[in-house]
């Protein structure tokens, strides 16, 4: 049967139709390659431990979100553009993930900043010349006096009889926190030194100790306990605080029932001297520094009066002195619990004002 030319020509094209273009082949084989070269949510690489439930152990939320975000412009884009976007977003994750840590890292640093020695030279004459005073502490403030690296003075003022007085207390720095020596005398003196502590030195307080039992040394404690601070004191401290209705530390220093008893606490020595302006009075000592606080039982220069003696023991007074200084004779600086500090000699000055006016108090 013959086949007319129309036929022909029609079957012609039909075939042409049907044999595929050799450059469209050649197109869809190089994309193809190229799609298979990009990664995938399954390459291992991308992979972390993950406990995201209803995922394979091996697929983190990390991977999932590359591979969704491939999966998706994949059919979007060309696999040009996918792989580009792909590992745009790759690497953003994993700059945030090292820019995070190195966050972390550096605001740990911030946190800790190493001392420096600006203050390892001060003289006693120029610490108690820059020691805070009535003038620069109004009532409801507290101030900070570093003298020397890691040992600050705290300083605060309570109105008493109409009277102000300041009171002094002692900021030690343990590593990367704060020990804190007697409160600020009162609530809102404390809350106030916890605000300069936080401002100035930016540590956290880690724990608080009273020198003894008087309000001086504990008001404030509960301020301390509700910031998180451990407040620390003797048996017989916690014991009489509470028959005078004075705020309680929590916690208890055992080892200081006897004079010349002493116990190490962080990067100080607590000691016991024996009785002096109360029966529990105790002394921090920071050996690093060669600073000894005395609290109430060692008095400034420029006192001449023994002051509230209403818990002291006057006999014993000057022994206690002489004991506290055979413990320490290496004490570079001494600060008294109220007043300017000094060297050594407050400790013998004490002993001359408290035995003169014992000996006054018997000749009458």
């Amino acid at each position: 049967m013959m086949r007319s030319p129309k036929h022909d020509q029609r079957d012609e094209n039909t075939q042409r139709q049907a044999k595929p273009d050799a450059r469209a082949v050649r197109r869809r084989r190089r994309r193809a390659a190229t799609c298979s070269a990009l990664p995938t949510p399954h390459r291992p690489w991308l992979s972390v431990p993950s406990v995201t439930r209803g995922w394979p152990k091996t697929r983190s939320s990390a991977s999932w979100t590359i591979g969704h975000a491939y999966s998706t412009l994949r059919h979007r884009g060309s696999c040009r553009e996918t792989r580009l976007t792909t590992l745009m977003v790759m690497v953003n994750l994993g700059c945030m993930k090292y820019f995070a840590l190195c966050l972390l890292f550096l605001s740990g640093c911030v946190a800790a900043p190493p001392p420096s020695d600006a203050n390892q030279s001060l003289t006693v004459a120029e610490i108690a010349q820059n020691h805070p005073g009535l003038a620069e502490t109004p009532p409801g403030e507290a101030r900070l006096h570093e003298i020397r690296n890691g040992v600050w003075v705290h300083v605060a003022v309570r109105e008493v009889g109409g009277v102000m007085y300041p009171a002094n207390g002692l900021v030690v720095r343990d590593g990367n926190e704060l020990i804190l020596v007697d409160t600020a005398w009162g609530d809102k003196n404390t809350e106030a030194l916890l605000t300069a502590l936080k401002t100035e030195i930016g540590l956290p307080v880690r724990s608080a100790i009273a020198m003894h039992f008087h309000d001086d040394c504990v008001e404030g404690m509960d301020v301390l306990d509700a910031a998180g601070v451990a407040t620390y004191g003797t048996p017989l401290t916690k014991r009489l605080a509470k028959a005078e209705g004075n705020q309680i530390p929590r916690q208890s220093i055992d080892g200081l029932a006897e004079p010349g008893d002493a116990v190490r606490f962080g990067p100080m020595e607590i000691f016991y001297p024996g009785p002096a302006h109360s029966v529990d009075n105790l002394v921090v000592y920071v050996p690093d520094s060669g600073v000894l606080f005395g609290g109430c039982a060692v008095y400034e220069m420029d006192r001449k009066t023994p002051g509230y003696i209403g818990d002291a023991d006057l006999l014993a007074w000057s022994s206690s002195m002489q004991r506290l200084k055979t413990k320490y004779p290496q004490t570079k600086i001494v600060v008294p619990g109220h007043g300017l500090p000094g060297g050594l000699e407050l400790l013998d000055h004490t002993s001359d004002v408290v035995n003169s006016h014992r000996d006054s108090a018997l000749e009458r």
